[in-house]
């Protein structure tokens, strides 16, 4: 390998101990396949995610259920709150994309998916909200009940003033990028000095 490229590779090396993951960020799971009717437009439906680093948040991914419609003609109100159900991001009569994946009689279960959204969030314990924007039959994929399970209801839309809690828990994933842990700076400091520190041999050697 050439001076060049070693010292190249080196610097590409210490330069990504701070660098940033794009990721699956949290996962909550296949839970279920089963069809709960309780996520209808006069809903809100919220489960909570945790989050292990400062994370920019990018998208969603969850379980949606149709009645007779197909997933073109469904709007959605998809919002992210703090761990007292305030507000910090609320889309509101969203077309969304996605495919199908289960059937339960007449509904059709969808993976969908809502992206182009840039969320900042420390580290810590939030909670993802959504529910059915246009007066169709709108329905979330709850799965079965889980032991420990706090899915959240509100007959208030997408407030959460007031909110029923049930044993069930939401299909969904939070994406997203995530901070890396920097490496120490003493760490990264001996790196790049050992590093040059070999340079200098291999010139010396070429030299003699």
């Amino acid at each position: 390998m050439s001076i060049k490229k070693l010292a190249g590779a080196v610097l590409a090396l210490a330069l990504s101990a701070s660098g940033a993951l794009a990721a699956t960020v949290f996962d909550n799971g296949v839970v279920g396949s089963g069809v709960n009717r309780n996520a209808g437009n006069q809903y809100g439906i919220a489960d909570d995610f945790t989050l292990s680093a400062n994370t920019t948040v990018t998208g969603v991914q969850f379980a949606f259920g149709f009645g007779s419609l197909d997933l073109s003609q469904a709007r959605l109100d998809v919002g992210i709150y703090d761990s007292a159900m305030n507000n910090l991001l609320l889309l509101k009569n969203l077309s969304v994309s996605g495919s199908s994946i289960a059937s339960t009689g007449s509904y059709r279960i969808y993976d969908v998916i809502v992206s182009g959204l840039n969320l900042n969030l420390a580290a810590g314990t939030y909670w993802f909200g959504f529910n059915g924007a246009n007066t169709v039959a709108a329905y979330s994929d709850w799965g079965v009940n889980v032991s420990g399970g706090n899915l959240r209801q509100s007959r208030d839309n997408m407030t959460f003033d007031t909110f029923i809690t049930y044993p069930r828990e939401q299909q969904f994933s939070i994406l997203g990028t995530s901070s890396a842990a920097p490496v120490p700076l003493p760490a990264t400091g001996l790196l790049l000095i050992g590093a040059f520190g070999g340079l200098g041999l291999m010139r010396r050697r070429k030299k003699a």
